[in-house]
């Protein structure tokens, strides 16, 4: 499906609210689950990896740092 320029600006103007919200939620996370602020802690120290093309390449790396 071709999408016109009406439907680009409105889809664009919706994300720009969902990236809004969420900078608040994360503004406030002493209100976020402990889970939920502790893989964002993970995230902001750089303790991520991926994103991998193919399940087979996860696998490898998961098995290559135990």
């Amino acid at each position: 499906m071709r999408m016109t320029t009406a439907m680009l600006e409105k889809r664009i103007a919706a994300l720009e609210q969902e990236v809004r919200d969420l900078r608040v939620a994360l503004s406030h996370s002493s209100k976020l689950p402990h889970t939920i602020q502790s893989a964002l802690a993970d995230a902001r120290a750089g303790r991520t990896s991926g994103p991998f093309r193919s399940v087979n390449a996860l696998m490898k790396h998961l098995n290559d740092d135990v």
